[in-house]
């Protein structure tokens, strides 16, 4: 959801002599970040984790059994989608989906929980079909995995990143409704550099950082994939875009007339095959007469949310085998740039491929000078560890490798 497929594709196969750009003359000094802002997905207990992933021994079938409903539970989510998993389109498409089973239901009065694209898209489709919706969500914000934030005056999105393929992409005719710019990436405008800053010339990359490349795709180690995970679900074709003002641009699409609760994280979901649902949550129970369930799929592999009666066997079975994965962020603001301003991103091959591999800039989203690193995988979790001091510390080390 966060990075291309297609990017991964073009940097896990070839690194072109025509892609290395030569060091730049134009270089100033590298001074200390002025701000630093780093995700913790793993550790945060409403997502535990980024986006879902085919793991090895799991079924792309599995994805249809988390998203049928069994009697008032109905259930959304990238997760979900058989055709566009670890999406944002397809956690939207998703979203409709669900509201359209619950249109055909007899239920009117329904709670959407979590707040995300899916949610959001889902109560306010149902509310234009009149049911009673109430949207509730853990955290003091909308948005869920879409979390747009300030880092010295220039939105950054610490979640979701980009549109996928903007030709025919549902995300793209909303961006424009709504009116916010996008940009295009051009991935070709990614040079990689070793680790005395040269540039590198061969037409592959080593096969370390392709792998590390697939677990920043999937945010999961390649051995923790089925094979069919790299073919798994349907691609939008065109550019990959991002959102000079951030994901949550979209957000005020799916305003409607529901009722939402923020700070209000469901523990317990109790309900009846023949109707009814009451919600245990922070500040007491709920009851009604369904529940779209859109929380990620990290969420309910915890068993954070307990359902009694439990819930049918192939639905446990999807959500023990499904993977949960993770992309961790490190976002640094600088004064000026240091580094080529024309790039779009740039790859570093250092000692240990897992980190600090691959860099985005940017200042080609919203022309500030904020440099961004992925780490995926056990490499993720291993980052979340540690204290952002010293994760700044190490790739401030890196970038004076490339660039001093």
């Amino acid at each position: 959801m966060l990075q291309s497929r297609r990017h991964l594709l073009k940097t896990a196969l070839a690194a072109s002599a025509s892609m290395a750009a030569p060091a730049p003359l134009f270089a100033t000094r590298i001074t200390a970040p002025t701000a630093v802002s780093i995700t913790r997905w793993r550790g945060d207990p409403f997502a535990r984790g980024s986006y879902s992933y085919l793991a090895k021994g799991a079924q792309s079938a599995q994805r249809a059994d988390l998203a049928r409903a069994i009697g008032p539970l109905f259930f959304a989510g990238e997760a979900t989608s058989s055709d566009h998993p670890a999406t944002v389109h397809g956690a939207l498409l998703s979203g409709l989906r669900a509201a359209r089973e619950l249109r055909a239901s007899g239920y009117a009065r329904v709670a959407v929980i979590g707040a995300g694209i899916a949610g959001l898209a889902a109560a306010a489709d149902l509310t234009r079909a009149g049911r009673a919706i109430t949207v509730i969500e853990a955290r003091p914000r909308i948005g869920g995995r879409i979390d747009t934030t300030m880092l010295g005056g220039a939105a950054i999105d610490r979640g979701a990143s980009w549109i996928h393929g903007t030709a025919g992409n549902p995300l793209t005719a909303l961006a424009r409704r709504q009116g916010a710019e996008l940009r295009v990436t051009d991935w070709d405008a990614y040079p990689y550099f070793d680790r005395n800053g040269a540039p590198y010339a061969a037409r592959r990359l080593p096969r370390a950082a392709r792998q590390v490349e697939i677990s920043h795709s999937f945010g999961a180690d390649p051995g923790n994939l089925s094979r069919r995970a790299y073919t798994e679900g349907a691609a939008f074709a065109g550019d990959d875009a991002t959102f000079t003002a951030g994901y949550a641009s979209l957000l005020p699409a799916f305003a409607g007339d529901y009722d939402i609760r923020t700070n209000r994280p469901v523990r317990r979901i109790d309900w009846s095959p023949t109707g009814g649902v009451t919600l245990t949550l922070k500040g007491g129970t709920a009851a009604f007469d369904a529940a779209l369930i859109t929380v990620p799929l990290g969420v309910l592999k915890s068993s954070d949310i307990s359902f009694a009666p439990a819930l049918s066997k192939d639905k446990e079975t999807a959500i023990a085998d499904l993977g949960m994965g993770h992309l961790s962020k490190v976002f640094l603001r600088f004064e000026t740039p240091f580094w080529d301003p024309s790039l779009h991103g740039f790859g570093y091959l250092g000692d240990d491929p897992t980190r600090f591999l691959s860099w985005i800039n940017i200042a080609q989203t919203n022309d500030a000078p904020i440099l961004m690193a992925f780490h995926g995988g056990r490499a993720a979790d291993a980052l979340e560890r540690h204290s952002d001091a010293d994760i700044t510390a190490a790739a401030m080390d890196v970038l004076r490798s490339i660039w001093a």
